[in-house]
């Protein structure tokens, strides 16, 4: 977990800097990552307001924790090889340094450096892990479950690792492996067909997963896109999101989608995680957003647009008003 915790945090600091050098070379924003680790997240990143084409889709991977290959093309291991080797290319030299304790107890963050780092507080010395070593204990982990059954010790040949400290980082960095395969995909679509291009940009602007459960604001023609099992996995095409099928026709996993219907105002709303995400009804060509607590005894401990992040797509007025307001 230490280590698959440092390598991610370093492959979400190369995919924003892949995806600012996109919007410079193309003017319209392709997100390079869709997980998400906290609710706080969807809040930050929510826009005021979207096309009226769009709406609340929510769904969840079905089967992803306990059908996902361990071997194989569509394998965890290969997930994990091409996530741990994208870390160490964009930290070219360094090695991945976790600090420890006079009794070997981790007692610290794992980091990438040139050479050993100086000793602070308990941490009295550090474990080096080059690529093929990170590699090759985040693989060996993967494939060493082992289950204990009556008087048998059974080995897990099939689905995620569960209950370790690693469990949903495993699933996080698995599909997270398909879904930057489909932006490479898409960026590849920018020299041959542009227009194309920028539809499933467009698509994919506000869908976010944490863990299995995904949530999107977007028309509903996106589940049909990207989560139809027919659709031929071609390494070119962008009809395909995550491996549905496998290559004998075995379902590996499939979404199990929730589209709500507008109510008699023309609002449609759903749950995910702890809030309600609403879409208020159609004013000309958009639909305000709006989000509450899901239980109604619950508040939140702030307000929105307050925590906005800058470059979401809330207007910059209330951007700006909202940052003038929490200055001294």
């Amino acid at each position: 977990a230490t280590i698959l915790a440092a390598t991610k945090q370093t492959v979400d600091c190369r995919r924003d800097s892949l995806e600012a050098e996109f919007y410079s070379l193309y003017g319209f924003r392709l997100r390079h990552r869709f997980g998400i680790s906290s609710w706080q997240s969807i809040p930050l990143s929510l826009p005021s307001h979207v096309h009226s084409r769009c709406t609340v889709i929510t769904g969840d991977l079905k089967k992803c924790f306990e059908n996902i290959p361990l071997t194989g093309p569509d394998g965890l291991d290969l997930a994990c090889s091409t996530h741990i080797a994208e870390a160490f290319g964009f930290r070219p030299g360094k090695d991945l340094y976790i600090p420890i304790d006079d009794s070997l107890t981790i007692c610290g963050k794992a980091q990438f450096a040139y050479g050993t780092p100086p000793t602070f507080g308990r941490a009295g010395r550090y474990l080096c892990f080059p690529l093929a070593l990170a590699t090759s204990v985040v693989v060996q982990y993967s494939q060493t479950t082992i289950i204990g059954a009556g008087q048998y010790m059974l080995l897990q040949l099939l689905g995620i690792p569960m209950g370790g400290p690693p469990c949903s980082l495993f699933c996080d960095l698995y599909l997270d492996h398909y879904e930057y395969g489909l932006i490479c995909r898409i960026t590849a679509a920018c020299s041959y067909h542009l227009p194309r291009a920028k539809y499933y940009a467009a698509l994919l602007e506000h869908y976010y997963r944490y863990c299995d459960d995904v949530f999107a604001l977007a028309p509903r023609s996106l589940c049909e896109c990207l989560f139809n099992p027919m659709h031929p996995r071609d390494p070119e095409s962008l009809t395909w999101l995550y491996p549905l099928l496998d290559a004998a026709g075995n379902t590996i996993m499939s979404l199990d989608q929730d589209l709500p219907e507008p109510n008699a105002e023309g609002t449609v709303e759903d749950h995910f995680l702890c809030m309600t995400i609403a879409l208020g009804p159609t004013v000309g060509t958009t639909r305000e957003v709006n989000y509450r607590p899901y239980n109604k005894r619950h508040s939140f401990t702030f307000g929105y647009p307050a925590l906005t992040m800058w470059y979401s797509y809330t207007a910059l007025s209330i951007k700006h008003s909202s940052l003038v307001g929490m200055l001294p």
